[in-house]
């Protein structure tokens, strides 16, 4: 888990090793990651979508 908030919540927590590891490997997806958890912030919530579709539709949103 890199980062992670409860929907409607004005705080996202970040695992900065891990998003700082994950980010060297794939930059894009600290992108990915943060808008992702926005998403929650703003009070969409899981189940459904799972995190792996929000993720999903996230990545290619954005990517090229």
């Amino acid at each position: 888990m890199y980062a992670f908030t409860a929907p409607g919540s004005h705080v996202v927590f970040v695992c900065g090793s891990r998003f700082h590891e994950g980010w060297r490997r794939k930059p894009e997806w600290g992108e990915i990651i943060l808008i992702h958890e926005a998403l929650h912030s703003l009070g969409l919530g899981e189940d459904p979508p799972s995190s792996e579709e929000i993720t999903a539709r996230v990545a290619g949103s954005c990517a090229p």
